[in-house]
């Protein structure tokens, strides 16, 4: 879990409620094969990629309504962190969300790629 001291340094991310970030920080963790889907195949899947895929971005700008440059930032600051964290368990709030919103990114439950996140 993310503190206000982990946050309080980034003018991006200080304003965003805890919460939020939290639940971005979860949502992140169970969609690590998606995101290396998206990157070169020549990335080492051991190491956080550098960069988010746009379509990765939109979807959790959507679904935590938090601006896609927060998202970018909250990548470049906490990428090593999800990646070495074990797979995270949801909330139903955060279930909720890719139901809601990840259909119209091709995170949805009938997405084979995120079926591994319910």
């Amino acid at each position: 879990m993310l503190s206000c001291a982990d946050v309080a340094g980034h003018p991006l991310l200080a304003p965003i409620p805890l919460e939020i970030l939290n639940n971005l920080m979860r949502m992140l963790g169970v969609m690590k094969n998606d995101i290396l889907l998206a990157q070169p195949h020549h990335i080492d899947h051991t190491q956080a990629p550098p960069l988010l895929a746009p379509l990765i971005i939109d979807f959790l700008s959507a679904a935590t309504a938090m601006p896609v440059d927060a998202i970018s930032t909250f990548w470049d600051v906490f990428r090593d962190a999800i990646w070495a964290a074990p797979k995270p368990t949801l909330s139903n709030d955060e279930k909720q969300k890719f139901m809601q919103y990840g259909s119209e990114f091709g995170f949805g439950t009938l997405s084979r790629r995120v079926l591994h996140v319910f």
